[in-house]
C-alpha cells in the first residue's frame, strides 16, 4: 500500500509542476512600459505624412524587436507569441521603399488592434 501512495503522491506532485508551467508569466513593469509605449507611437502615425512615416515605422519595428528580445529572456512565451505575429505586420511596412497613405492606414488600424490586446494581456496579469 505504501508503495500505491508514493506513486500517487510523485504523479500529483508532477501534475502540479506541469500545471504550474502553464500559468501565464506574472506582471512585469519593463513590459507595460514598453507596450504603452509602442500603442503610443502607433497612435501617433502620422500615414499623412511621407517624410517622416518610414522612419517612425522603423522607430515602432525597433521597440517591437527590444520587447521580443525582453520577453525571450524572460520566458513570456504567452506575450512573444503575440509580439512575433505584431513583427509580422511591421515587417510588410519596413520591407518597403515607400508606403502609401492607404496601406499604412490599414496596417495602422491592425497594429493599433494587436498592441492594444497585448497591452490587457501584459497588465492584465497578477502582480
Amino acid at each position: 500500500m505504501k508503495f500505491y501512495g508514493k506513486i500517487l503522491a510523485c504523479t500529483l506532485g508532477m501534475s502540479i509542476l506541469a500545471g504550474c508551467m502553464s500559468i501565464p508569466s506574472r506582471y512585469d513593469d519593463n513590459e507595460s512600459s514598453k507596450i504603452v509605449d509602442i500603442h503610443h507611437n502607433i497612435n501617433m502615425l502620422d500615414c499623412s505624412r511621407d517624410e517622416d512615416l518610414i522612419f517612425h515605422v522603423q522607430w515602432i519595428d525597433n521597440e517591437i524587436d527590444w520587447l521580443i528580445s525582453y520577453t525571450e529572456f524572460k520566458k513570456s512565451r504567452d506575450i512573444l507569441e503575440m509580439l512575433e505575429l505584431m513583427k509580422t505586420t511591421t515587417e510588410g511596412m519596413t520591407q518597403r521603399e515607400q508606403i502609401s497613405e492607404t496601406f499604412c492606414n490599414l496596417k495602422k488600424v491592425v497594429l493599433q488592434e494587436q498592441s492594444a490586446q497585448i497591452a490587457k494581456a501584459i497588465m492584465g496579469r497578477v502582480k
